[in-house]
């Protein structure tokens, strides 16, 4: 069976509306996302999405630090 199942419909949803910095979906989002669930994904897309998210991990790290230093300095420890 191609397409989206039934049961995925309501992620798919969500993952168009946090893709909009408005949280609504337009037309355009909307068919944008249809066409790319069109098919499965290719093993090069699921490798770079990986790093995007492992790039992304990191950086959150990052922060996380700096902001717990920034933190110890204000208060005093």
């Amino acid at each position: 069976m191609k397409g989206l199942a039934v049961c995925h419909i309501d992620m798919f949803f969500q993952l168009l509306e946090s893709a909009s910095p408005s949280g609504t979906i337009d037309l355009h989002t909307f068919v944008s996302g249809c066409l790319r669930m069109k098919g499965q994904a290719t093993n090069l897309e699921v490798v770079s999405l990986n790093l995007r998210i492992q790039v992304l991990a990191k950086m959150m790290e990052a922060y996380m630090e700096e902001s717990r230093q920034l933190l110890a300095e204000i208060s005093g420890k």
